[in-house]
């Protein structure tokens, strides 16, 4: 679903059909149908596991301020509901259980990163008895951090297999006929 030609989001006369896209094609009453190629670009370029800022291992915040920023070029541009109703569409129509667990896997990571950003040996916490004690110990962060590498691991291993069930199920959608009905 979507293609990516020369770094533009291409749609398909046929995928016009389905429901969700042609709702955000009918709501751009433009002629040149502008706004309604950045929003489904926005909706490529944010969850696509093909695009550019997905593979760049951004979080979704930080994707949705670069897409903002670079496809849609306001700042001032808000999600309609249309839109939002179609990005909920399309994570369905993408999604599948090793996608949504790469997702986690990354959104761990990125947690895990802020965890090591916020590591400071000088600050003090409280203990259960009251006592000031250091809010990080040494031999923790050094345990966690030797496993880190070991996860790093996991999640690329997971990601290359994500990418090749992508690919096979793209090449499968693209060889079987859509039903009438099918949207």
């Amino acid at each position: 679903m979507f293609d990516l030609k020369n770094n533009i989001v291409v749609i398909s006369p046929e995928e016009l059909a389905i429901p969700f896209i042609n709702s955000v094609w009918v709501l751009d009453k433009s002629k040149d149908k502008s706004i309604a190629f950045k929003e489904l670009s926005y909706i490529y370029y944010m969850y696509n596991h093909k695009s550019p800022y997905v593979l760049a291992g951004y979080s979704e915040d930080q994707r949705r301020e670069k897409v903002i920023q670079d496809i849609i070029k306001d700042k001032k541009w808000k999600i309609s509901t249309t839109l939002q109703e179609a990005i909920v569409c399309y994570k369905e129509r993408i999604s599948t259980l090793s996608t949504e667990l790469l997702e986690s896997a990354k959104t761990v990571i990125g947690k895990l990163k802020d965890y090591f950003d916020n590591v400071d040996f000088k600050e003090m916490k409280f203990d259960k008895n009251g006592n000031e004690v250091p809010a990080y110990e040494a031999k923790d962060v050094i345990s966690n951090l030797a496993n880190l590498g070991k996860i790093v691991d996991s999640v690329n291993i997971l990601e290359e297999k994500v990418k090749k069930e992508v690919t096979q199920n793209n090449s499968v959608r693209g060889n079987r006929q859509i039903s009438l009905y099918e949207d």
